[in-house]
């Protein structure tokens, strides 16, 4: 199980002499208070090892797939997370990974917009991602032009800024319902908790089985307790899906992704939290992933409480 919130963060302790050291040079000072603290913001030595390991990934990593971008969209120096002790050993495990995300406000679709324009602007200005397809588009003009009586809220093509992590494992292929996704601890110790409520789901995903459960259940069964762990928890959106999937994929081929890769190599699809409206009727949710609809770029839409074996899921959560 993760760590006590109660345990001191090991990673950020160093020694006197090193420490001294620090205060002749001016890396770390005494606070009003007395209370002698280091400055990891101007020694990388001070840091939490698994801050400095995000950093790196950010400057490596998300920095270069921004290119041009990059300058619009962060901050001149990137904030430095307190790592949750209650997450620190799955993102020690590499069950979970850090991001930073940025502030992303695509422009407003308007009932003028051609989206087919619209989409070949937003590929030119970001050109190693491998955007939504233009069904995500497509509704969010639908939205517009019906007042918000149908389709997708604009709010799905905005970002807001900050540290997040999302599980890293692959989406299986599917198998008639009988495939799974790798155990990890992260997943052990969800699964033991929401057996607790519920045995029979809680049995299911502590083998994997992700599979023929519906966005209303993850909601109601799955989420709940995954705030456990940890009160950010909650399933991501479109765009964070999308983004995330890239950056995944970038990480190891630093070109822009294929469709077809990573979370969209296999023919299975995950829930995510966008609503699209209907005029009358229960709002359908957001899926993304399969690799017969388009992979990375795939999107598409069903009822919350639709149970299908080809449908999973992958839990997101934000860091202070």
């Amino acid at each position: 199980m993760p760590k006590s919130p109660d345990q001191p963060n090991k990673g950020l302790s160093i020694s006197k002499e090193k420490f001294e050291e620090a205060l002749r040079s001016g890396e770390a000072k005494i606070l009003p208070n007395e209370e002698v603290k280091p400055s990891p913001r101007r020694s990388p030595e001070f840091l939490d090892p698994l801050v400095s390991q995000a950093l790196n990934h950010h400057e490596t990593v998300t920095k270069p797939f921004f290119g041009d971008q990059y300058g619009s969209l962060f901050p001149e120096t990137i904030p430095i997370p307190e790592i949750p002790s209650n997450i620190r050993e799955y993102i020690e495990k590499g069950e979970l990974r850090l991001y930073y995300l940025p502030n992303i406000k695509f422009p407003d679709i308007t009932k003028d917009t051609d989206i087919d324009r619209y989409i070949e602007s937003l590929q030119s200005s970001y050109p190693n991602w491998t955007l939504p397809n233009k069904t995500l588009f497509d509704l969010v003009k639908t939205y517009i032009t019906s007042k918000g009586k149908e389709g997708i809220s604009p709010s799905s093509l905005n970002i807001k800024s900050g540290w997040i992590f999302i599980e890293t494992a692959q989406k299986p292929v599917y198998d008639q319902g009988n495939q799974t996704y790798p155990i990890t601890q992260f997943q052990t110790d969800l699964s033991a908790l929401i057996k607790q409520s519920d045995p029979d789901l809680g049995t299911s995903l502590s083998t994997g089985k992700r599979s023929s459960i519906t966005y209303d259940d993850i909601q109601s069964k799955i989420i709940p307790k995954a705030k456990e762990l940890n009160p950010s928890l909650s399933l991501p959106t479109i765009l964070q899906y999308n983004l995330l999937a890239n950056l995944e994929v970038y990480q190891t081929t630093h070109a822009k992704p294929d469709p077809k890769s990573g979370w969209g190599s296999t023919n299975t699809w995950e829930w995510l939290d966008d609503e699209r409206k209907i005029k009358k009727g229960v709002a359908s949710r957001l899926l993304s992933g399969d690799s017969d609809s388009g992979g990375l770029s795939s999107v598409d839409f069903d009822h919350p409480g639709h149970r299908f074996s080809h449908f999973g899921f992958r839990l997101f959560g934000g860091v202070s």
